[in-house]
């Protein structure tokens, strides 16, 4: 179960009131999209990225929550270094602060996984959400340190991530 004490999931929600306060709307809205990666996907996330959210001129994009479903039961990935991890970014910054344990679970095992993260935000983002999130994609990567391009799987292997995010627009944009 999740720990909902958890700074990470505290800064997700302390950012909506910072994002009205900041000349933001509170006409938002909630979006969900749900892409299942193949094989080949999968193996090359290490080295590309997959958009989930795609961008929008004037449009703040935050991320609130994940769910990954792993199948992996016709095959587990090899090559997978001690400190992979699946991350979203928007261009090259990360975003996220996911396990590596749960992200080298979710690849490492010949099984069928399911993942829920109720909260994605990086509680060390340096940038502003201007900055971090404004005209930006939300992208599904992986880190993989030197190892590279993961190996191994097997062709019926899938990797489903859903994602959920918050749009905001600026305040006076709207009728």
């Amino acid at each position: 179960m999740k720990n909902f004490s958890r700074p990470s999931f505290a800064r997700c929600y302390q950012a909506i009131p910072e994002i009205w306060r900041g000349g933001w709307t509170q006409r938002g809205s909630l979006h969900q999209v749900t892409r299942t990666l193949t094989n080949a996907e999968t193996l090359a996330l290490p080295t590309a990225t997959i958009e989930l959210a795609p961008a929008a001129t004037g449009i703040l994009t935050m991320p609130i929550a994940l769910v990954f479903r792993a199948d992996t039961a016709a095959g587990a990935y090899t090559n997978v270094d001690a400190a992979f991890e699946l991350e979203l970014r928007t261009n090259a910054t990360k975003i996220t602060n996911i396990d590596v344990t749960a992200s080298r679970a979710l690849v490492l095992a010949a099984a069928i996984h399911t993942w829920f993260i109720a909260s994605v935000l990086d509680t060390t983002l340096t940038e502003g959400l201007d900055t971090a999130f404004m005209n930006r994609a939300i992208n599904l990567a992986a880190t993989n340190a030197a190892a590279g391009n993961l190996t191994g799987g097997n062709a019926a292997n899938t990797l489903r991530v859903t994602l959920a995010y918050l749009r905001y627009l600026p305040s006076g944009t709207l009728a």
